[in-house]
């Protein structure tokens, strides 16, 4: 899994809390990745510690599964909005 899951607009992101040291840490890696992607610097802000659930197929909707009948993962994760900077970076 990767450390750093991103959003479709890529302003927002989240981490496993236990794949980072500390909040610090996952700004960190969150702004380097942001770099290395888009070659801009951004902005991280408002970060949450929430308990997300996480599947790669889904669940049916209006329906009852049990849980080990699903590829979900429970998991506590660093959640936090991304803005992009104004400076581009050579």
């Amino acid at each position: 899994m990767d450390k750093i899951i991103w959003n479709e607009d890529m302003d927002i992101s989240y981490g496993v809390k236990i794949y980072f040291e500390n909040e610090k840490d996952f700004q960190d890696k969150v702004t380097e990745e942001y770099r290395n992607i888009t070659k801009c610097d951004c902005l991280v802000g408002d970060v949450k510690i929430k308990s997300c659930i996480s599947t790669g197929k889904g669940l049916n909707a209006e329906s009852i599964t049990p849980l080990e009948k699903t590829d979900i993962e429970i998991n506590t994760y660093y959640i936090a909005d991304v803005e992009k900077a104004e400076l581009y970076i050579e």
